[in-house]
């Protein structure tokens, strides 16, 4: 699989390849036209030009484009199966967050090389169909828990394994249904249990970090600090004024 940063200008003329390609905007607009159908391509809408197919583009400002050249007989039959089914698909925001990903990369000027086999492989778990049809009662099992088990080391190697998914696929999986990293979901859960306990116990901070999954006081304090803008001892003066003071195991 290869990766190119393009630029288009003009008209360009009906072609093909022996290979398949997926076009993404950076920048700018491209009408393009794929087996007799044209479409728009922007940042929010993508297209698969499948191997052997007549295309043909015209731009005309300025624009940026990803292209990802690739051989169909690497790529799951049923990913293959759904691109060429549909040609035009929207950019879903895991595809947007990997597309920033290999800007920077580039801008930084590290070989596209290095980041193609695992980047190529997020983009098409982002493009997939299963990451969007996979049952609800797969991730509302992980989901259960992570909630009822904050205070047990999370990462999303095990948030992957609960849900029978390799990490990326998990990765990708997890941002189109949720809209936010495992990461992000998991300290937003341990922020939410700490502020109602701090709220409704006088559990001293520093266990009360551990119950939900800090190794000390100091990483809840950095966290929350960060998250909310308070300390958790700021936040518990400011909410216990308001909220009666409850023990909560």
């Amino acid at each position: 699989m290869q990766l190119d940063f393009i630029s288009y200008t003009g008209r360009l003329p009906d072609e093909t390849h022996t290979h398949a390609q997926i076009v993404l905007a950076l920048e700018g607009e491209m009408e393009i036209e794929v087996g007799g159908i044209n479409a728009k391509l922007d940042v929010d809408h993508c297209a698969f030009v499948p191997s052997g197919v007549i295309h043909s583009q015209q731009v005309d400002k300025q624009n940026k484009f990803l292209v990802v050249n690739c051989n169909e007989s690497e790529l799951c039959h049923s990913i293959v199966d759904h691109l060429t089914e549909r040609i035009f698909l929207s950019t879903a925001l895991a595809t947007r967050q990997l597309l920033d990903f290999a800007a920077t990369a580039q801008h930084e000027h590290i070989p596209l090389e290095k980041i193609s086999e695992h980047w190529v492989q997020l983009l098409l778990a982002s493009l997939s169909p299963s990451a969007l049809s996979m049952p609800w009662a797969v991730f509302s099992n992980m989901v259960n828990r992570v909630e009822n088990s904050l205070d047990q080391p999370w990462s999303v190697r095990m948030m992957a394994e609960q849900v029978g998914l390799s990490q990326s696929r998990f990765y990708a999986v997890f941002q189109k249904r949720f809209k936010k990293t495992p990461q992000e979901w998991l300290t937003g859960l341990r922020i939410k249990k700490a502020q109602r306990w701090l709220a409704l116990t006088d559990l001293p901070i520093a266990d009360l970090a551990l119950r939900v999954g800090y190794s000390d006081q100091s990483v809840l304090t950095r966290v929350m600090r960060r998250t909310t803008g308070l300390t958790p001892a700021a936040y518990r003066r400011q909410q216990q004024e308001f909220w009666p003071k409850k023990q909560e195991q």
